[in-house]
Parts: C-alpha cells; sequence; structure tokens
C-alpha cells in the first residue's frame, strides 16, 4: 500500500489571535524532536507519539523559559500524566494554572480530547439498524459519553420511540435537582415538545456514588405520577457516573 503524507501549508506556524507569541514554537525544536514533523512525513507515526508530544501539537508554543514540549510535559506532570484528571479539570474550567498555558490552548486541548471521546463512542455504538433499548445497559452505553468527566449534576432525557428505538437525547436542566416541581414541569415540557410516547431520565453524581439519595427517590415518584397524568410513559430513571449506573427500573422501583 502506497505511503501517504500530508502536505505543510504556509501557515502551519502562525500565531493563534488573541494569544501571546513569546515561546518557542515546534518548528524551533530540533528537527528530530519535532512531533508535527514526524507525522507529515509518515501520518501513522501518530500513533507512537507521546501523550505530551500529542499535546505540544494541539499547544504550537511554549514560553521563553520552556519550548512547547517541555511545557506540555509540565501540564502532564502536574495532573500525575492522568488525562482524565486533565479533561475532567479541563471541562470544568479550573485546569491548574500553568504558565504560558492561557485560555486558547486549554480550549484546543479540551477539544482535542472531546473528538476523541466522540470517535470512541461512535465505534463503540455503530450499528447499520436502530440500537433497541431493551436494557438498562444497552440505555447506559448509548448516553455515557455525555455524563463522562462532568462535575455539576445534569438531567437529560432520552426520547423513546414506539418502537422503542432512541429517538432523541437532551440535556434539560443542570446544577442537580433543586425544586421537584420546577424540574418535573421542565422535563415533562421537553418530553411534550420531542413527541415521545415514552421517555427516560438521567442524572449523574459526579461524586461517584451509585446508590440514589431520598430527594432520588422522591423526585422519581412524583415523575412518576405526573407522567402517568399526561398518558406518558416513564421507563426508567439511570444515575450515572464515570465507572457505572445505577437503574430504577432493574430495582423494580418503576415498573
Amino acid at each position: 500500500m502506497a505511503q501517504h503524507s500530508f502536505q505543510k501549508s504556509d501557515n502551519a506556524f502562525a500565531p493563534v489571535a488573541g494569544e501571546a507569541d513569546n515561546g518557542l514554537r515546534l518548528c524551533e525544536l530540533k528537527e528530530e524532536e519535532r512531533p508535527r514533523e514526524k507525522i507529515l512525513s509518515d501520518p501513522l507515526s501518530v500513533k507512537s507519539l507521546t501523550d505530551a508530544e500529542l499535546i505540544a501539537i494541539l499547544v504550537r508554543t511554549g514560553t521563553a523559559r520552556q519550548n512547547v514540549l517541555e511545557l506540555s510535559k509540565t501540564l502532564l506532570a502536574t495532573y500525575q500524566n492522568n488525562l482524565y484528571a486533565l479533561y475532567r479539570d479541563l471541562l470544568s474550567g479550573s485546569c491548574q494554572q500553568i504558565s504560558g498555558l492561557g485560555d486558547v490552548k486549554k480550549i484546543t486541548i479540551l477539544a482535542g480530547m472531546e473528538l476523541g471521546l466522540r470517535i470512541l463512542h461512535r465505534l463503540e455504538n455503530e450499528e447499520s439498524a436502530p440500537v433497541v433499548l431493551n436494557s438498562s445497559k444497552v440505555v447506559y452505553n448509548q448516553v455515557k459519553h455525555h455524563f463522562i468527566g462532568l462535575t455539576e449534576e445534569q438531567m437529560w432525557v432520552v426520547i423513546v420511540s414506539s418502537g422503542c428505538t432512541l429517538s432523541a437525547v437532551q440535556n434539560v436542566t443542570r446544577g442537580g435537582i433543586s425544586e421537584v416541581t420546577a424540574d418535573i414541569r421542565t422535563i415533562l415540557r421537553h418530553v411534550i415538545r420531542l413527541g415521545g410516547p415514552a421517555f427516560m431520565v438521567l442524572h449523574n453524581h459526579p461524586g461517584g456514588s451509585l446508590s440514589p439519595s431520598d430527594q432520588d427517590d422522591h423526585f422519581t415518584r412524583m415523575l412518576l405520577d405526573a407522567s402517568r397524568v399526561l398518558n406518558i410513559s416513564l421507563l426508567d430513571h439511570l444515575i450515572i457516573t464515570d465507572h457505572g449506573y445505577y437503574s430504577y427500573h432493574d430495582h423494580a422501583h418503576i415498573l
């Protein structure tokens, strides 16, 4: 098979608007240290680049004291080389302050990580036909990527078609269950607008606990009663963490 190379454009190393450009750039590193040149000569070499080299390509410039590769290594060392911890802090806007790493660079790293997660999700859920939501595990696999790394509670609804396939997924509230009746009105308004005969609700526990709280139980009972009045089927309520889920239906709390 013929090997292809990417072409380097004239502005490949142009400064990023809105961010100071007073540091050492990738093109100023020794040739054997330039991760971008490795990919330009052989795209498959991206597979063998270190995490620091990949971040350096996104970050583009270093500082007067550190070249871009050293800056990337400093960032990773701050997080003990834990990419998930870095992603979570970037997502919540609480990334540790590092000289030479401004908002534009942080956003660029976050965007690159998010694209990687979306590729993984689509590969895991690639089906030639619509997925039938016939178990809580199937639902969890379809929606878990929406919750990865979140440090705040969010409520989402899954609209289920008459054929028990996923019709729509939408975020409806942020910040946890506040005023139960108001949250229920908001959720049902979205369900009615999206036109689903049945739905599920999902919310995350950023702390990692898979045990429903008393407030979760109270909310679920009220939502179930309200949906029955409107002749809309609430099929399940899932509590989601980065490491698993809890299903009210599986525990016989929604039947």
